[in-house]
């Protein structure tokens, strides 16, 4: 079992650095792991990872490998070294809920699950759900697969399905809050990257189940059927257009940076000229700078670091949201901050030591 105890601890830990979703997928690990041993417990032997494990040593490797992000999440809290979650979370003020309603709705049922229709098999992510879930029922019913672990492991899916698509909804409505995932073809991409570990486990338990059978034609035949299934849902065009074809990808890198280095020339030629350490960016919501050209422009401002924060263009917010500003100036450590896309209104209400103004880089703590 100290195998065992090693592997969960290196795939805990990965998963834990994972960004703060990995976090989510280690709790949902652990509870597959807890639900499969005791499945195991019952009805084989030693011998497998999932099998040697005991409940308590599930838990307590789960609990070790939160220890590391917990301090390094503490850290960043406390020393104010994290912006995501100071992104304005006025989403419930700005209308746009029932846009990521409807266009999560759209992504699961009309748009391919590979996003770009290729005319082959663009089947939705709901339809390739079902389609797991009738192979899965296939299966059991055949005997291929144990009928106790196919009941709970599927009720188990079933859940982590019915709180995946909620959850994805709240995190693009309240923390993401990305203009472009108003889109259904690019909410798609977002529900296939933080559900693929839920929608590729039941099939691997079910070839891992079919091949420890050790029957060379049913095994066989499972893996080209999966394997036919993968090719039909495959868009082709993608595959050469964003891996095989590395040019056009460098040429869209390139893209990006050339559109941010243009939207915040005058800012990033101010902190060119001297040193700044660390600034607090400020900008209205019709500035448009979402995730990846954030991520872009931090890289551009380096070795400075760039704390930004997008308030509410709405007059009702203003106060609410000067507060905000004034609250990140003080707690975030900055020594400068800069205003852009922002009216004059919305300036004369903040108060943070900093004189009103726009598109010019101030200190926040002037002698």
């Amino acid at each position: 079992r100290r195998i065992a105890r090693a592997q969960l601890l290196a795939y805990g830990l990965l998963l834990c650095f994972f960004k703060a979703s990995g976090i989510l997928y280690l709790l949902s690990v652990t509870a597959f792991l807890l639900l499969n041993a005791k499945t195991h417990g019952e009805r084989a032997g030693e011998g497998r990872m999932l099998a040697s494990l005991r409940k308590g040593e599930i838990v307590r490797g789960t609990l070790l490998c939160l220890v590391p992000p917990a301090v390094w999440l503490l850290f960043c809290r406390l020393m104010a070294r994290t912006d995501y979650f100071t992104v304005t979370a006025a989403g419930g003020e700005t209308g746009r809920w029932s846009g990521y309603l409807k266009s999560l709705l759209l992504s699961l049922t009309a748009v391919p699950a590979h996003q770009a229709p290729d005319g082959i098999l663009d089947l939705p992510l709901l339809a390739v759900v079902a389609l797991i879930a009738l192979l899965w029922l296939a299966a059991a019913r055949r005997g291929l697969l144990d009928r106790v672990l196919a009941k709970r492991l599927g009720s188990y899916y079933a859940v982590m399905l019915a709180l995946l698509f909620p959850t994805v909804f709240l995190l693009h409505a309240l923390v993401f809050r990305e203009a472009l995932y108003l889109d259904p073809k690019a909410m798609i991409i977002s529900v296939s990257r933080y559900g693929q570990p839920l929608f590729l486990a039941p099939v691997l338990v079910l070839l891992e189940q079919i091949a420890a059978r050790k029957k060379r034609r049913q095994t066989v035949l499972a893996f080209g059927a999966l394997l036919g299934t993968v090719l039909l849902c495959t868009c082709f065009w993608t595959v050469w257009y964003r891996i095989l074809n590395s040019s056009e990808s460098v040429r869209q890198a390139e893209g990006m940076k050339a559109y941010v280095t243009e939207k915040c020339d005058p800012f990033l030629g101010q902190i060119a000229e001297r040193p700044v350490g660390r600034v607090l960016f400020v900008y209205g919501e019709d500035f448009d700078l979402q995730d990846t050209a954030r991520t872009c422009l931090q890289f551009l401002a380096a070795p400075d670091s760039v704390v930004l924060c997008e308030v509410s263009g709405s007059a009702e917010l203003r106060d609410r949201e000067a507060a905000r500003v004034a609250a990140l100036a003080e707690n975030s450590h900055a020594d400068y901050v800069y205003f852009v896309s922002l009216d004059r209104e919305f300036l004369r209400a903040l108060d943070i030591g900093a004189p009103p103004g726009e598109k010019e880089l101030l200190p926040l703590n002037p002698p």
